[in-house]
């Protein structure tokens, strides 16, 4: 069978469309790309601005404990590593973590995952209250997907090494590394 001058072009010009669209779809494509890999995106998390301050160190640790909420709050920022808690009724307790991350964004919020799970994914509520050793701090208080309760003292910071505790008598300290 022989094709006429007038299929043989709308076959063609059939492809080109076709050509077009695909070409169309690429160009898209790689226009989101582009603009979802820039540095200008709007959600991206900002510390808070770290005012000037004597820092109080024990064992290399500074100190937050007791420092303004502003200096907490940059401190935790962003994501983390919980690695293990120690403590609890006998005081040498310790729990290994495996594969729990938490991230505090701006000191706001928590979004804990462990075991690729999500545990908790809740606002952070700052309370200013004496702890159970007597010191004035700002106590962190949030819950888990279960709706636990966890209030937490913010103890301080060793170079990408960052240190929690219970505010309880029996409490556990909790240990995070930084996630680059």
């Amino acid at each position: 069978m022989k094709l006429g001058q007038n299929e043989g072009y709308i076959f063609s010009r059939s492809l080109l469309l076709q050509i077009q669209s695909a070409l169309a779809l690429l160009v898209y494509s790689a226009l989101i790309f582009i603009v979802s890999c820039s540095d200008e995106t709007s959600d991206r998390v900002v510390k808070p601005e770290l005012p000037e301050e004597k820092k109080d160190t024990i064992d290399g640790y500074y100190v937050l404990k007791e420092k303004p909420l502003d200096t907490i709050k940059h401190y935790i920022s962003g994501p983390w590593q919980l690695h293990y808690s120690y403590g609890g009724i006998t005081g040498d307790i310790r729990i290994n973590h495996h594969n729990s991350f938490m991230d505090f964004g701006t000191g706001d919020s928590v979004l804990w995952t462990r075991d690729g799970e999500l545990y908790a994914h809740s606002p952070i509520t700052w309370m200013k209250v004496v702890d159970i050793h007597g010191d004035s701090i700002n106590l962190m208080h949030f819950d888990d997907k279960r709706e636990y309760p966890y209030d937490w003292g913010v103890w301080g910071i060793k170079d990408d090494t960052l240190a929690f505790y219970d505010n309880a008598n029996d409490g556990m300290a909790h240990v995070l590394s930084k996630i680059d």
